[in-house]
This record gives C-alpha cells, sequence and structure tokens, in this order.
C-alpha cells in the first residue's frame, strides 16, 4: 500500500510538471508570436515611411525640374 501511495504520488508530480512544463511552452510560444507580430508590423511601418520620403523626393526633384525649366524658357 505504502509502495503504491508513493507510486501515485510520483507520477501525480510528474504529471504536474508537464502540465507546467506545456503551460510554460504555451506562454513561450505566445510571446514569439506577439514578438514576431510587432516586427512585422514595424518593419510594415518602415516600409510604408520610407516609400513616402521616396515620394516626397521624388515630387521635389520634379518640382525643382520644373522650377529650372521655367527659368530657363524665361531668359
Amino acid at each position: 500500500m505504502l509502495c503504491g501511495l508513493l507510486i501515485d504520488q510520483r507520477f501525480g508530480l510528474n504529471k504536474v510538471n508537464i502540465v507546467e512544463e506545456y503551460a510554460k511552452k504555451e506562454e513561450e510560444e505566445e510571446e514569439e508570436d506577439e514578438f514576431e507580430v510587432q516586427l512585422a508590423e514595424q518593419q510594415q511601418h518602415n516600409k510604408f515611411s520610407n516609400f513616402q520620403k521616396e515620394k516626397e523626393l521624388e515630387n521635389s526633384r520634379k518640382e525643382d525640374m520644373r522650377e529650372t525649366c521655367s527659368f530657363s524658357y524665361s531668359k
């Protein structure tokens, strides 16, 4: 009887440890997923920001060309 009780306690603890480890693994995976989402959002924001800067630079160049061309024609 005592041997059976010790075995039950030992396996009971193993079950608890397995459940705790599973919960810990799930939490780590959730954290990794959250990090990946944040990273993807940051990359998307950076791409959009870079696109905006490129467009602004392109528009500025076009405006400079217009001014140069209009100045040349006005002479």
